[in-house]
Formats: C-alpha cells, structure tokens, sequence
C-alpha cells in the first residue's frame, strides 16, 4: 500500500495540512482501511526527505503539508489516470463477458460490492 498510500496522501494534503491522525482518520473514511501509525509515519519521514510534504509543529502536533515538488509528482500521478481508467473498462470489458451482464449492471454489481466491503470493514 506504500504507493498507494503516498499518493492518498499527497491528494489529501494538497487540499489543506492535516495531521498524521487525521490522515490516517480520512483514509479510512475513504478507502474503509486505516493504515497503522507504524506504516504511516515511516511514510511521512521518506515523504518529508523526498521534499513531496513538509512538516510544521503547531503544540504537540505535526501538520503536514504539500511542497511544490509534491505538487508537480501530484500532477504527473494524475496525468496517468487516463492509463488507469483503460485499464479498468479493459476488466471491466472481460468482468461483462464472464458474466454476462451488460456495462451498466457490472457496474453496479462492482459498486455494490465496493459499498458492502467498506461496511463489513467498520
């Protein structure tokens, strides 16, 4: 998820600094899984050395931030959401032909699915 879980981040922060609790607070309510501070911090120090995030103490708390350098690897991340979005009507393509179903109803059934995983996770 380490991937993954940097460019949540990277999206997150680039609306407004947050926490690394509150990261981990709005993954979960995103994805239905919450990354474990010991997957979590490690991720937000390599991020802070590569310059994609910067950190400042306010109290007790570190809040995390998007850096320009961060912003450009946002912006390179989702130019290749065109390659990912081909990919995914691909499956979704071979899903219909397995089962028979049209686009719409795959859809659905992948929605569906989606929705009862995130419930079962709370």
């Amino acid at each position: 998820m380490s991937g993954d879980l940097k460019l949540l981040i990277l999206k997150l922060v680039s609306n407004k600094e947050l926490s690394g609790y509150d990261l981990m607070k709005c993954i979960m309510d995103k994805t239905g899984s919450k990354p474990s501070p010991g997957s979590m911090y490690p991720v937000l120090e390599e991020m802070k050395q590569d310059a994609l995030i910067s950190v400042k103490a306010v109290g007790r708390c570190k809040r995390y931030s998007i850096t320009q350098d961060g912003k450009e690897k946002l912006d390179e991340l989702g130019k290749q959401k065109d390659i990912l979005m081909k990919k995914i009507k691909s499956a979704i393509s071979v899903f219909c032909m397995i089962t028979g179903n049209t686009e719409t109803e795959c859809i659905d059934i992948l929605h569906q699915s989606c929705v009862k995983e995130k419930r079962s996770k709370h």
